[in-house]
């Protein structure tokens, strides 16, 4: 034994002592990669600078275990070539550091015939076969971006020797096929991204077909994965989402676990939610905030962070925090760079926001803000710390859509912070998963008096909650990376809990007929019924003249946020009741509970009398013309990126205004205007203005205006 190692040990440093580094470019050993390959032997590295102007052919490996690479963007063109490089017999070989291209017809890289090759780092595009492997038992393609081939990797007749992947952490896009095997024992992908192919994964119907993916992303394709008939399946950790069909035809055997899949497939551990893919530039398919995929994968095994792995080809090593522009965003920061629960500095986190922002304001506590803009700096200039067992609002000063990178260390799941009675304490929510707020509180409810979150409330008086009666109120949630304003009772250590009961986001319905500007804070309003309200859609409130809130209504009681201005008491709230007619009711007088007596008692509700009302609203009968039931408004897709198309019904022929708003209530672009016919009407909007010119990502309102009814709905642009 100590003699075979001794001999190994031997050969290996006589090995190495041959090994000799050769360059090319200008000014190097060799002109061409050709030239130096030809010189080569076993064991060499050839470095690649690039020309200054014209692009390197293609090349021969001669089957020389060599490794080939290139520096700053090195380009090998192979012209007419229906091989651009060719690593036939090249044991041991490895290619990296490249982008390849060739003529439409040609291949851009050829295994053949060999046990252990590496391609690795390499962009491949605009051939036919990006790269093609064939009659090899053990191959390493790893970390390559294939682009617009007509094939982006194609297996034949590859026998692994060991489990380890095949192809890993590569990026398919534009391809008509991403990945085609067939002839193939066994392919391990894992890691991998694929998106806008018409075809992601494609398998053969040959007998003895095994695939296997782990952690990888399938969106936006036409069809995810064309399985073939007879092969074996196993899908673990991925992400299978947004696809025109997410699977096609039958395995032989197809397992899918701890995966999210648009259309929820058997198995352990899956789920069938959004998975709140980011689509900007840079960060196109990570994981926004509080996505259901964070730490939702196989429990047996662990990220980087030592949290429980992340389904998808991204693993959520650092948050990225989506923020809407020109509205606040209830946010808090569980991740920072820091010790324990340190402070952090926040102009230094702020100041990365992307896009860039030219203002913005943060808020804690109400009187302590911090804000930036452009002509003044930040205010206060010594800084403001973040601590991420907080909660703070924050609004850029500009419509659009933001994101925040934040990295650093998660904050302690069984940290504890002190409430204290007297004020309502404004905390984060620190646990990486979405859960019901009675399971994430656990047993310290009986300390606690309210709970206000962005888009929801909850309030107890003499032992009942209130707000909790309403048919979407179970699905009330704490969500990571958010923020809550907690009033308790008694001062005691506030801790989340894990229940392993994980929930679906609650998002507030948006309204389509009322309009309003949020604030950084409301009451809340909840109106236990409306006497002859069968027939009502939704409800807005005003405070002088002014919409202040609204909400739709689907089932009593019906929780309504106002956003109404505290300074001005004296000003007298009245509501609003839409049915889709022609005319709207307004109430004034009202019949608020008592929570002392327990009677409802009439009068006229004004601002801030109190953080949470119980009214029922009296409906007086009064003849309003019937409006048309039939006028219908639409957008899909929604969320969008290039084009979305708009579809509106006109129960007859009419007036009509069709028109893009941003949230500021400021028309962009008048989509349709004049005496449009009766039935159904498409229109396509491509996020541009009057003057064509882009607009930036963002919230949009679309508005349908007729003499007898008007429509209001939202939509998201996303650059």
């Amino acid at each position: 034994m100590y003699k075979f190692i001794l001999l190994v040990m031997l050969t290996l440093s006589i090995t190495f002592a041959n090994t000799e580094t050769r360059t090319v470019g200008p000014g190097q050993d060799y002109a061409t990669i050709q030239a130096a390959i030809n010189a080569a032997n076993d064991g060499d590295f050839i470095i690649v600078y690039a020309y200054p102007f014209d692009d390197y052919d293609a090349i021969h490996f001669l089957g020389k275990d060599i490794t080939v690479s290139g520096v700053a963007n090195v380009t090998i063109d192979g012209g007419t070539s229906s091989v651009v490089v060719n690593m036939i017999n090249a044991e041991g070989a490895t290619l990296e550091n490249f982008t390849i291209t060739g003529s439409s017809s040609a291949t851009g890289v050829l295994c053949s015939y060999i046990s252990y090759q590496q391609i690795m780092y390499n962009t491949i595009e605009d051939v036919e076969i990006g790269i093609e492997v064939v009659d090899c038992s053990h191959i390493y393609i790893e970390n390559n971006k294939l682009i617009d081939n007509g094939i982006g990797c194609k297996l034949d007749d590859v026998y692994p020797v060991s489990d380890q992947p095949n192809v890993n952490v590569n990026d398919f896009s534009g391809n008509g096929i991403g990945i085609y095997i067939e002839n193939t024992s066994t392919a391990y992908l894992i890691g991998n991204i694929f998106f806008e192919n018409p075809t992601a994964i494609s398998m053969s119907d040959i007998n003895g077909l095994n695939v296997y993916l782990d952690r990888c992303t399938i969106s936006d394709n036409f069809t995810g994965i064309d399985l073939g008939n007879n092969a074996v399946v196993t899908i673990e950790n991925s992400i299978i989402w947004d696809n025109t069909y997410s699977i096609f035809d039958t395995a032989y055997e197809l397992d899918i676990t701890y995966s999210c899949f648009e259309g929820a497939l058997a198995g352990s551990g899956n789920i069938n939610e959004n998975p709140k893919f980011c689509l900007e530039e840079g960060y196109e398919y990570h994981l926004y905030e509080g996505s259901p995929c964070i730490d939702t994968g196989d429990p047996t095994m662990s990220d980087e962070d030592d949290t429980c792995i992340d389904m998808g080809c991204y693993p959520t090593t650092f948050e990225l925090k989506p923020i809407n522009g020109g509205i606040w965003n209830w946010d808090s920061f569980p991740r920072l760079q820091r010790e324990n629960n340190d402070p952090f500095n926040a102009p230094d986190l702020l100041a990365v926001m992307l896009p860039y922002l030219p203002e913005l304001i943060l808020q804690y506590n109400f009187g302590d803000v911090l804000t930036y803009s452009y002509q003044n700096g930040w205010i206060p200039i010594e800084g403001y710390p973040i601590f991420s067992d907080r909660g703070y609002k924050l609004k850029p000063g500009e419509d659009g859509f933001f994101y925040l990178p934040e990295p650093g260390s998660r904050l302690a799941a069984d940290h504890s912070k002190t409430l204290i009675p007297g004020a309502g304490n404004w905390v984060g929510y620190w646990l990486p998963f979405t859960q019901k707020w009675e399971d994430a509180l656990g047993g310290q409810l009986d300390h606690i008096k309210s709970i206000k979150a962005e888009n929801w409330y909850l309030y107890k008086e003499h032992g009942h909650w209130y707000g909790d009666s309403s048919g979407t109120a179970a699905e009330y949630t704490f969500i990571y990376g958010e923020s809550y304003i907690i009033e308790v009772s008694e001062q005691f250590d506030l801790r989340w809990y894990e229940s392993g009961n994980r929930s679906e986001g609650y998002e507030k319905p948006e309204t389509e007929y009322y309009t309003y500007e949020d604030k950084p804070n409301y009451e809340m309003i909840e109106i236990e019924s409306i006497e002859n309200g069968d027939d009502i859609l939704e409800i807005g409130i005003f405070q002088d003249d002014v919409c202040v809130g609204a909400s739709k209504v689907e089932e009593y009681p019906v929780s309504l946020m106002a956003y109404t201005d505290a300074v001005n008491r004296n000003d007298e709230l009245s509501f609003e009741l839409y049915s889709g007619r022609s005319a709207n009711q307004s109430i004034k007088t009202v019949l608020k509970y008592n929570f002392d007596t327990g009677e409802y008692e009439s009068t006229i509700l004004h601002p801030f009398e109190s953080e949470f009302s119980l009214v029922k609203l009296v409906r007086y009968d009064i003849d309003l013309p019937e409006g048309d039931a039939d006028l219908r408004l639409s957008n899909y897709p929604n969320p969008f990126t290039n084009i979305t198309t708009i579809s509106y019904s006109l129960p007859e022929n009419t007036r009509t205004d069709l028109s893009i708003y941003n949230l500021k209530g400021q028309k962009v672009k008048t989509m349709a205007a004049g005496e449009i016919t009766q039935g159904e009407q498409q229109i396509t909007w491509d996020g541009t203005d009057e003057n064509n010119k882009s607009l930036t990502s963002g919230i949009y309102m679309y508005r349908l205006e007729t003499p007898g009814k008007v429509l209001n709905k939202k939509m998201i642009l996303i650059r």
